[in-house]
């Protein structure tokens, strides 16, 4: 998948983004392998086309996204649905390592990353733990 996103014109790239987009949107019973096929997608996305993701709004858009996805899950009463929450804190993770300077400033971020260091599932505990740890060794 990076492979062909690198070799994709722009505008195609943009059509795939905003599909991509509409998937991390959806509701429903079967939204959530959408939105955790989303959060990957949004991962690759950064990692192989960061010159992309700088243009216009749509690292803004990505990572109200992915914040917005993260918050719904603080408080955390139970991890029946862990691994959605994990795949968006990997595309932060990915974004904090192409654009430190944007995850660094995201308040609504940081306070929920805070929490999740307690979340009942060890992957999430552990990814938060890489954030926070890969912020604070740059500063």
């Amino acid at each position: 998948i990076s492979v062909l996103i690198k070799r994709l014109s722009t505008d195609t790239v943009q059509n795939l983004f905003d599909y991509v987009k509409r998937w991390s949107q959806s509701s429903g019973i079967d939204s959530i392998p959408m939105q955790k096929a989303a959060a990957q997608l949004f991962g690759i996305f950064v990692v192989t086309r960061p010159d992309y993701i700088k243009r216009g709004s749509n690292l803004a858009d990505l990572m109200a996204l992915t914040v917005k996805a993260i918050n719904k899950y603080v408080p955390f009463d139970d991890n029946s649905e862990w691994e959605l929450l994990y795949f968006n804190l990997v595309c932060v993770e990915k974004v904090n390592k192409e654009f430190p300077s944007l995850v660094g400033g995201n308040y609504d971020l940081w306070g929920a990353q805070i929490k999740l260091l307690a979340f009942p599932h060890p992957w999430v505990m552990q990814i938060s733990s890489r954030i926070i740890n890969s912020h604070l060794a740059s500063l």
